[in-house]
């Protein structure tokens, strides 16, 4: 049962300057996120969705407000890199130059003897589906698909706790999607790691979400929760949220093993 806290954001507030003029971004936003559980972000472009993503992991500052990871504050980036983001734009997350083991290479702890290394480098390729024979490869041999996968072997590599996925279902055909909610699925249960899944794919995140945060306008809107007994979710009580999920002409009594 998912109880203990991974994550707390306590009144965060984020603005920047544009054109001379103070432009909030995110209004007080406070929530909690536990230890193994897939949490879903969604809301219209310009929600601040992706702003959010970026101060949970310490690339952008927040104006104010309090971050706990694993119950201690913390203020950039977390101890350890324990939390880490694939951004939406996974393509520019290789280097085309360079082929996939040397990149691999940088990534590992020089302490690590050839053979651990080795070693390493095999068990995360294969947990996120993808052979050892893609490390003589470069990335532009890799199909879309693939290169996404890879881009969340090298975060792996660093053995994170959280993972942060920016829109991971875009410029995806359907089948790539739901290799994609399996993988996602199977590490959470594998290796127990937390993740914040950030999408305008409703339907998607209620295949893959414990919960559901919906923002709007820089605001949380409402979180809604799968029920683990039925595999449904609740139904929504804000207005905004109905209009979003409408949208999609999705039922709140969606089957998640449909």
């Amino acid at each position: 049962m998912i109880s203990q806290e991974i994550l707390k954001l306590e009144n965060i507030n984020f603005s920047v300057t544009r054109n001379n003029r103070l432009v909030n971004i995110l209004d007080n936003i406070s929530f909690t996120i536990f230890n193994g559980e897939i949490f879903g972000i969604t809301g219209e472009s310009g929600a601040g969705k992706t702003s959010l993503g970026k101060i949970i992991c310490g690339l952008e500052t927040p104006t104010s407000g309090k971050k706990f990871f694993e119950g201690k504050e913390f203020f950039s980036i977390a101890p350890n890199h324990k939390i880490q983001f694939l951004f939406q734009d996974y393509y520019s997350f290789h280097d085309p130059l360079q082929k996939i083991n040397s990149a691999f290479n940088e990534i590992l702890s020089l302490k690590k003897t050839k053979s651990e290394t080795f070693k390493l480098k095999k068990e995360i390729l294969n947990t996120v589906g993808l052979g050892d024979d893609v490390l003589q490869l470069y990335p532009k041999n890799l199909s879309g698909g693939q290169l996404q996968r890879l881009a969340l072997a090298k975060l792996l590599l660093v053995n994170p706790t959280l993972l942060i996925l920016d829109e991971p279902f875009s410029s995806q055909d359907l089948i790539s999607i739901s290799n994609l909610i399996k993988l996602i699925l199977r590490l959470n249960q594998k290796l127990q790691n937390t993740f914040i899944c950030i999408s305008h794919d409703i339907p998607f995140l209620m295949k893959l979400c414990d919960r559901i945060m919906i923002m709007k306008e820089g605001k949380i809107e409402e979180i809604i929760k799968n029920d683990k007994i039925t595999k449904t979710f609740e139904s929504p009580t804000k207005d905004y949220t109905k209009f979003l999920f409408q949208a999609f002409d999705t039922k709140f009594n969606f089957n998640l093993n449909s």
